[in-house]
C-alpha cells in the first residue's frame, strides 16, 4: 500500500505544471507513431510468408534491413535534435512514413520490399531519440525514469492495437490493406504532435555540436561504455520477440494467425506495464538507482526464454500466455530505465547526440539477431534451441553489467524530488 501511495504521489506530483501532462501525451504520441512499423509489420508476417512465398531467414531479412535503416539516421537524429529541436525532427519523421508504408503495401518484388524496409527505417529510427529527449528537457530529474516509462508505452500500446486488430483486418481486407491503414495512422499522430508539442527554450538547442564527439563521451565515461555494451547484447533479446515471436506461436503450438496475435497482444500489455512499473521501481523505490533495476529486467528475461524454449503442441493457452507476459515485462521494457541512464550521463548541450551514439552501437545487436535465429531455426528445425541461445545472451548479458557496473555517484539527478523544477 505504501508502494501505491508513492505512486499516486508521484503522478500529482509529475502532472501539477499543465504543460507537462501535455509534453508526456504528446512524446507518448511521437514513440508510439514513430514505432509502428516495428510493431505492425511482424504481426503480418504470416500472412505476407503466405501471399508472397518468403522463407523465416526471408523475413528476418526484412527486420534486419529496418534496423540497418534506422542504424544509418538514428545518430544524425539525435544530431538534429539537438539543433533544431524534438518539434521539427518528430513532426516531419511521422508525416514522411505516410508515403514510404503506402509504397510498401503496394510492393511485390522482394528487392523493392527489402529496400523499402531500409528507408522505413531511416526514417522512423530519430523518432525515440526525440521522444526522449522531450521527457529529459521538460520532466525533473526524480520521477524522470517514471515519465518515461508512461511515455515508452505509446510503443507496446501500439503493438496491442496492432496484434488484436491486424490479423482480423488482414483475414478480411487482405495485408496491404492493414499497411495502409497503419501508414494513416502515423500520419494522423504526426498532424497531432506538431499541434501540442512546443520545444523547451534550451542552451543545448541550435548548438551545432560534432557529430560524432558523442562516441569519445562514450568511450571516456565507464558507466556510458558498460550500459552500451549490455545495451547491444540485450537489443537481440527484444529484436527476436518483436519479429519471431509470432510465428513460433502459428508453427510450434500451432496457434492460428488470429490466436497468435492474441498472444502477441498479451506480450505487449506485459511490455506496457512493465515500462511503468520499471521507471516507478527506480525511481520510487531504489531512489534513481538504475544499473540494479537493469539487472533485475535481465535476469527475469534469460529465465523467460528458457521458458519459452519448452513451448509445444498441446502447452495450455494460460502458460504460452503468462510466458508471453514475461517476455513483453522485461525483453520489450528496457530501454525505459536504459535511456534515461544515458541521457542523465549526457551533458544538455549533447544529449541527443550521446543517445545517438549509445543507440547506433546498440542497433548492431538488433541488425545481426534476426537473421542469426532464423538461420538457427532453419537449419536446426529447432526453435527451443534458438530461444535457449538467446536466453544465454541475457544471461551473460546483464552479468557482465552487474559484475563490472557501477551506479553513478554524487551526480545532481540522485536525491531530487518530483517537486524540482522542469
Amino acid at each position: 500500500m505504501a508502494f501505491l501511495g508513492s505512486i499516486g504521489t508521484a503522478v500529482k506530483s509529475l502532472f501539477s505544471m499543465p504543460y507537462t501532462w501535455v509534453v508526456v501525451i504528446a512524446a507518448t504520441l511521437g514513440q508510439g507513431g514513430s514505432n509502428s512499423p516495428f510493431q505492425a509489420i511482424p504481426v503480418l508476417f504470416p500472412f505476407m510468408q503466405e501471399d508472397l512465398g518468403l522463407t523465416r531467414t526471408q523475413l528476418g531479412m526484412f527486420i534486419s534491413l529496418m534496423v540497418a535503416g534506422g542504424t544509418s539516421t538514428i545518430l544524425i537524429g539525435g544530431w538534429l535534435t539537438d539543433i533544431w529541436g524534438v518539434r521539427k525532427v518528430t513532426g516531419f519523421l511521422l508525416l514522411a512514413l505516410l508515403p514510404a508504408m503506402v509504397a510498401l503495401g503496394m510492393s511485390s518484388a522482394y528487392w523493392l520490399l527489402l529496400l523499402l524496409a531500409v528507408v522505413i527505417g531511416m526514417i522512423q529510427s530519430p523518432g525515440f531519440l526525440s521522444t526522449s529527449r522531450a521527457i529529459m528537457d521538460w520532466l525533473p530529474p526524480r520521477g524522470r525514469a517514471f515519465a518515461m516509462g508512461i511515455k515508452q508505452t505509446g510503443t507496446p500500446v501500439v503493438g496491442v492495437l496492432a496484434a488484436l486488430a491486424l490479423p482480423a483486418l488482414a483475414v478480411t481486407l487482405g495485408w496491404r490493406s492493414a499497411v495502409f491503414m497503419v501508414a494513416g495512422a502515423m500520419f494522423t499522430a504526426g498532424v497531432g504532435f506538431l499541434l501540442i508539442y512546443r520545444d523547451k527554450p534550451s542552451e543545448g538547442h541550435g548548438r551545432r555540436e560534432s557529430l560524432f564527439g558523442g562516441l569519445g563521451d562514450v568511450i571516456a565515461n565507464r558507466t556510458l561504455l558498460l550500459v552500451t555494451t549490455w545495451s547491444t547484447l540485450f537489443s537481440i533479446a527484444s529484436v527476436v520477440v518483436s519479429s519471431y515471436l509470432v510465428l513460433f506461436l502459428v508453427e510450434e503450438p500451432l496457434l492460428s494467425p488470429v490466436a497468435a496475435g492474441g498472444i502477441i497482444a498479451v506480450a505487449r500489455v506485459g511490455s506496457v506495464v512493465g515500462r511503468v512499473l520499471w521507471g516507478a521501481i527506480s525511481d520510487l523505490l531504489l531512489r534513481s538507482r538504475r544499473i540494479i533495476v537493469l539487472g533485475i529486467v535481465g535476469i527475469s528475461c534469460g529465465l523467460a526464454f528458457i521458458g519459452i524454449a519448452f513451448i509445444h503442441e498441446g502447452t495450455p493457452i494460460w502458460l504460452i500466455g503468462l510466458l508471453s507476459f514475461a517476455l513483453g515485462l522485461t525483453a520489450l521494457s528496457w530501454r525505459t530505465v536504459q535511456v534515461v541512464l544515458i541521457g542523465e550521463l549526457a551533458s544538455p548541450q549533447r544529449m541527443g547526440v550521446v543517445m545517438g551514439t549509445t543507440s547506433t552501437i546498440a542497433s548492431i545487436g538488433s541488425l545481426v539477431g534476426t537473421p542469426i535465429f532464423g538461420l538457427i531455426v532453419d537449419n536446426t528445425e529447432s526453435y527451443a534451441l534458438a530461444w535457449g541461445a538467446t536466453a544465454m545472451v541475457a544471461l551473460g548479458s546483464t552479468a557482465f553489467l552487474l559484475l563490472l557496473g557501477r551506479e553513478p555517484r554524487g551526480e545532481s539527478q540522485r536525491g531530487q524530488g518530483l517537486h524540482a523544477s522542469p
